[in-house]
């Protein structure tokens, strides 16, 4: 699994502070097995992962307390050559929403 800032997606100001919503991209891979059996685990496992990544995500929306909530895309899953070797690839986006994140001196 690999996480990446994609940056922020809105900002926007009120009187007393800059609300900002920051987005990042997690990925999933999975290296692509010959037998037809492994990779009909392989889509199993995916199936697993996404519920559990967005699960685990959805679970403590707050991050401890560290930003007012998050939303997490829908999954999307495709292949992706890394290397000269073919990867089952899930990524989906999550923005977390930090009503507070910039305060404005009075």
């Amino acid at each position: 699994m690999a996480a990446w800032f994609a940056g922020e997606s809105a900002k926007t100001k009120t009187l007393g502070n800059v609300m900002v919503t920051h987005t990042w991209t997690v990925r999933c891979y999975w290296r692509v097995q010959a037998s037809a059996q492994s990779r009909e685990a392989t889509e199993l496992e995916i199936w697993n992962a996404v519920r559990a990544i967005q699960a685990g995500f959805r679970g403590d929306s707050t991050l401890d307390g560290n930003v007012t909530d998050l939303d997490i895309s829908l999954a999307a899953v495709g292949w992706s050559d890394v290397g000269g070797n073919t990867f089952r690839i899930c990524s989906f986006n999550l923005e977390l929403i930090d009503l507070e994140a910039e305060s404005i001196a009075p």
